[in-house]
């Protein structure tokens, strides 16, 4: 059976993202044989270059990270239902250095509508293709010292590394 897409506005794509990215997503970069997702809940949506564009957090001591750097390509999935909450709190207590967590979670992959890296298998999501147009490790020393202090005293060398990427496509499943 053929996957149905309903196509979504870089709009309507933006509410639906900011409304869940708090509770949390998941990120998934790789390929349909050999890829990795993550709890995120760290990034905006905007529109930036003449593009819409959605920005990430990913620390550098994450094999998310490793990967992001190898590919110019990501994946988010937003879930629209609550099944899917145990498989998140999964994905952000586990690495995929360590095992296949996509499975292990429970979770599937499919091809995706447009870019080459796959996104979760199933109903009930929002998917964002994405394409990295900039990452940037973030200068700690330009950031407010009471907010350095408390997200990262504890590693103060694992500051995040921002990617800008332009949405190749948005649509729910």
């Amino acid at each position: 059976m053929a996957t149905e897409w309903n196509t979504l506005t870089p709009a309507e794509a933006a509410a639906k993202f900011i409304g869940a990215v708090r509770g949390g997503v998941f990120l998934t970069t790789g390929t349909l044989t050999e890829a990795n997702s993550m709890y995120l809940n760290w990034g905006s949506i905007g529109y930036r270059w003449r593009r819409y564009v959605v920005t990430i957090c990913v620390k550098p001591s994450r094999y998310t990270h490793e990967l992001l750097e190898k590919r110019d390509e990501f994946t988010i999935s937003v879930p629209l239902l609550d099944d899917y909450r145990p498989m998140l709190q999964y994905c952000g207590t586990h690495s995929g250095r360590d095992e296949d967590k996509i499975s292990a979670a429970g979770l599937t992959l499919c091809a995706p509508k447009q870019g080459s890296t796959p996104v979760l298998g199933g109903t009930g999501w929002m998917h964002l293709e994405c394409r990295t147009l900039q990452s940037l490790a973030f200068p700690k020393e330009s950031l407010d010292p009471e907010i350095f202090s408390f997200f990262y005293d504890r590693d103060p060398d694992d500051v995040h590394t921002f990617y800008v990427a332009e949405i190749m496509s948005a649509y729910e499943v």
